[in-house]
């Protein structure tokens, strides 16, 4: 990570001083998109613990990894005291999730070496069939950049925000009344730079995608379609070779593990309704959205903008960890169900001025007990430039 926002301290740094700047007695992964900074935080925390840390950087792990994760391994370990362990991109290791339970149960008794492992989203999903590591670590989700840290790094508005918000590079690269030339060069960086690595090395190497173009093809098209619920006739249609809807939705799915998208379900106390029904495609960052879309667009067409905008209210929903989905009956809809466990809240995003209520009122004679939210422009955008959206949720709903 390069320029200014190297310096900028993200707000997901706090949970990693609060895990690992004491003993941690669970294997912290630090999972999340490609080229938003994990790496760059985790090496500020590193620098505050000084000679008690040791970074192994296994993105190019060589001949003989295991030796040489053994022999940083027992290094480190001689260290008094309370030391860190960071295993950096150890997912192209072979093997990596055995060896790494070996040291680690017989270091554990001893309360001593606190061990954070990242990786973009291959490792999530190695993790998701390892079963030696099974209670043994915990999840740091680090996001896209939200609109509060582009602010705060860069001076980005909410225009700039959803045109190419999400990764701090593109603070580099993208300037305020930027030419043509400098649009067409944050939309190469995102595509060859962000997706391909993220296709090939993240999903392609670890999952079997039998027609690879396919994939692309529906990857395009579900990030050109920001909170548009779609049926998968609908999208097969579009596509230029043949698939079947079980591909289509497996393709998806991949894509969401990838942390390119969220996929909303329709919202019913039935799960089986929920996982058949078609999805709401919401990618997680605006600047996906714009890998292929025109960003100057949100300039000059409202209803792109709207979809644009809602995309980027729901990513900060994601961020609490709450169940979200939408909902629809014949003639009403809600762009998004909230389900926390402890509570049920349909949310209207609206980023003009027609507040239709029609959707909510709905939703609430069918679920008495939901609460229910309007997110006009002035509300929507207060959420979205917070630093906690799940406390400033819950302060809307009090």
């Amino acid at each position: 990570m390069i320029g200014q926002h190297a310096e900028y301290t993200r707000n997901f740094y706090a949970t990693l001083v609060e895990r690992l700047g004491a003993y941690a007695p669970l294997i912290q992964v630090i999972s999340g998109p490609r080229q938003i900074g994990k790496t760059t935080a985790i090496k500020k925390l590193i620098s505050q613990m000084s000679e008690r840390s040791t970074y192994i950087n296994l993105d190019n792990p060589g001949p003989n990894p295991h030796e040489r994760i053994r022999f940083e391994w027992n290094r480190a370990i001689r260290l008094n005291g309370h030391k860190l362990i960071v295993f950096d991109e150890i997912q192209n290791v072979s093997g990596w999730a055995s060896l790494l339970k070996e040291l680690y149960d017989e270091e554990r008794p001893k309360r001593q070496t606190s061990v954070a492992v990242l990786g973009s989203s291959a490792l999530e999903l190695l993790l998701r069939g390892e079963e030696s590591l099974l209670g043994r670590f915990e999840i740091i989700r680090a996001p896209h950049w939200s609109p509060d840290e582009t602010k705060g790094a860069f001076g980005w508005e909410l225009e700039q925000f959803l045109q190419f918000g999400g990764y701090p590079i593109l603070g580099e690269l993208f300037k305020k009344n930027s030419s043509a030339e400098s649009y067409d060069r944050c939309q190469a960086f995102l595509r060859d730079a962000i997706l391909e690595p993220v296709i090939t090395r993240d999903i392609f190497s670890l999952q079997s995608v039998a027609n690879t173009s396919l994939f692309r093809q529906v990857l395009k098209i579900g990030l050109c379609l920001p909170c548009e619920e779609i049926s998968f006739a609908k999208l097969l249609g579009q596509l230029s070779e043949k698939g079947s809807s079980a591909t289509v939705k497996n393709y998806l799915e991949l894509m969401e593990k990838a942390f390119l998208v969220k996929l909303l379900y329709r919202y019913s106390r039935g799960v089986i309704v929920q996982r058949t029904s078609s999805p709401k495609i919401v990618p997680l960052a605006p600047a996906l959205i714009h890998a292929y879309a025109d960003p100057r667009r949100i300039m000059e067409d409202p209803s792109w903008f709207g979809h644009v905008y809602e995309s980027a209210v729901i990513s900060r929903f994601v961020e609490t960890g709450y169940g979200l989905y939408y909902w629809s009956n014949s003639r009403q809809d809600v762009d998004l169900v909230v389900d926390s466990g402890s509570f049920l809240c349909a949310v209207e995003i609206k980023s003009g001025q027609d507040y239709d209520m029609r959707g909510l009122k709905a939703f609430k004679t069918k679920y008495p007990d939901a609460k229910t939210l309007m997110l006009d422009r002035k509300t929507g955008d207060e959420f979205l430039f917070c630093k906690d959206p799940k406390e400033f949720l819950t302060g809307l709903l009090r």
